[in-house]
């Protein structure tokens, strides 16, 4: 963990920029939707997107709840921060 505030705020900035790049060469040669959300240590979001940060999360909500149909679970997610944490766990 970088503990200098100035220091992580570079690194994030740096890295971030870097993630961007990776992301949309996956999505141009793949042909793939991508897309990831950042925080900043404030709270402050970064989110990128191919085709748009919207219509992955729309894309991967729609998908889940489908999934979910067919298990026969009632999937009733409200928000994409509650489709990103069933994601992460």
């Amino acid at each position: 963990l970088i503990e200098s505030k100035e220091a992580c705020t570079v690194a994030f900035s740096k890295r971030k920029k870097g993630l961007d790049e990776k992301a949309k060469e996956y999505s141009n040669l793949t042909g793939a939707d991508v897309g990831f959300i950042l925080f900043t240590q404030a709270g402050k979001p970064h989110s990128y997107g191919s085709p748009s940060i919207e219509k992955v999360i729309d894309k991967f909500h729609e998908l889940k709840q489908n999934d979910s149909q067919q298990n026969h679970t009632n999937m009733s997610k409200t928000n994409a921060f509650e489709a990103f944490e069933d994601l992460r766990k």
